[in-house]
């Protein structure tokens, strides 16, 4: 019995590096590729706008979920076989991250003009694609959280094929918005990029769909 045990968990563990390998390399690749479009389509200019478009994303990003996936993983760990307990920490965590984020996107929808005047130069209008980001920042926030819970029942098959199908789709949106709209599409698929991953993961969470019947609002607590 030990043995096939061993044999098990050593054919998963390659399997998941296998998955893993892959993802690395569709990141690399996407990454190549992306950076040619811009190069060839765009030119420099792009590539400093486009910088700065990411350190703002990025910041925003970590603000939306408050920096709490780290918890959710270990709370949602350690209560999984508690039905209880994870009812509270699931309703928990999406109702606060929910209203968060959404004060977070209003925030930046309703100052667009004013961010766009702080991360691109003033001849630069790019208030529309901050909108849009606002917009998306919603998605992310729930991708996050649903693999944040993902990861906490040790999901990490199905986050690596996720991460995976995910970067292959935004990689392919990118290069259609850079060659359809230059520069504009380039700053667009900036910030939907991660949002669009969310369209892969509702695959998962409909898979889990008696996970949706522990997120309640009277089962909010701030006690675990």
């Amino acid at each position: 019995m030990k043995k096939l045990i061993d044999y098990i968990k050593k054919h998963v563990l390659i399997k998941l590096m296998s998955l893993k390998t892959v993802l690395v390399f569709v990141k690399v690749l996407a990454g190549i590729l992306t950076s040619k479009a811009i190069a060839l389509i765009i030119g420099p200019v792009g590539f400093a706008l486009i910088g700065n478009l990411e350190n703002f994303v990025s910041a925003f990003h970590n603000i939306s979920v408050l920096g709490s996936y780290n918890t959710v993983v270990k709370y949602v760990a350690l209560y999984k076989e508690d039905t209880k307990s994870l009812s509270k920490t699931l309703s928990t965590v999406f109702y606060v991250g929910f209203v968060s984020t959404v004060i977070v996107s209003m925030l930046c929808y309703l100052n667009a003009e004013t961010i766009n005047d702080f991360i691109f130069p003033k001849y630069n209008n790019y208030a529309d694609i901050i909108k849009i980001f606002a917009i998306a920042l919603p998605f992310y926030a729930i991708n996050m959280y649903s693999f944040s819970i993902m990861n906490g029942f040790g999901k990490y098959k199905n986050m690596c094929q996720i991460n995976i199908i995910g970067q292959l789709l935004s990689v392919a949106i990118a290069l259609v918005l850079i060659y359809q709209s230059k520069i504009d599409g380039a700053l667009i698929s900036v910030v939907i990029s991660e949002s669009l991953i969310f369209l892969i993961t509702l695959v998962g969470i409909f898979n889990r769909r008696s996970l949706a019947n522990l997120v309640q609002v009277k089962n909010i607590s701030f006690q675990f």
